[in-house]
């Protein structure tokens, strides 16, 4: 966003404990964020995990509002959860991640390399219900 000139206010981040903990932890966080924030000064939320989308998604809903029409919601790893839940999110490209690190192994073990290696494969928005 910064790059981009993009303002951010530090109020719409919505914090979590840990990010990777149990769904009712996730959903306790994002509770206590909305009962402080009751009318969210957003219109889109990007989640760093699909479990996260999906409880804030769940919570907004159990308030009645109209989630598609007020806030869209992008997750990260395009898991089963949003496939199933129609969640948009952002998909790594996880096999050919797997080929190239385990290429990129067999390449050190032959020349007992340890030379840093930057390796950038790009990831894909997919766009679902959540987002439109």
């Amino acid at each position: 966003m910064f790059n981009n000139g993009l303002p951010f206010d530090d109020r719409n981040l919505v914090p979590l404990t840990h990010a990777h903990s149990s769904p009712f932890t996730i959903r306790s966080n994002i509770q206590e964020y909305l009962a402080d924030n009751p009318e969210p000064d957003f219109t889109a939320i990007f989640c760093n995990n699909d479990v996260i989308a999906l409880e804030f998604i769940r919570l907004k809903s159990e308030e009645g509002s109209g989630l598609s029409k007020d806030i869209a919601v992008v997750g990260f790893d395009d898991t089963l959860i949003s496939k199933s839940f129609e969640i948009s999110s952002v998909h790594q490209p996880i096999q050919e991640m797997t080929k190239t690190a385990f290429t990129l192994l067999l390449e050190r073990m032959k020349d007992n390399s340890r030379e840093p290696v930057a390796i950038e494969l790009p990831p894909r928005l997919i766009i679902r219900k959540s987002s439109l």
